[in-house]
């Protein structure tokens, strides 16, 4: 094999590796983006939860305010 061809053929190798590096980038890159999505789904999610919980607790503790005053 001569010079030349080795170099074509590593060359070539070269490119390769570089293709299957950016896809592997890509696929990774798309992975945490749905992560990413999903996560931020579920904060809004706990968030809303969370605002529920403080709405029913506030409304409990007027009503138990309301039972403790004498008439």
């Amino acid at each position: 094999m001569s010079p030349t061809n080795k170099v074509e053929e590593l060359q070539e190798e070269i490119e390769r590796v570089k293709k299957e590096a950016d896809q592997l980038m890509i696929n990774k890159i798309i992975k945490y983006e749905k992560e990413i999505y999903q996560l931020k789904k579920d904060l809004a999610t706990e968030k809303e939860e969370h605002q529920y919980d403080n709405l029913v607790h506030e409304s409990e503790m007027k009503r138990a305010i309301r039972r403790a005053r004498p008439v």
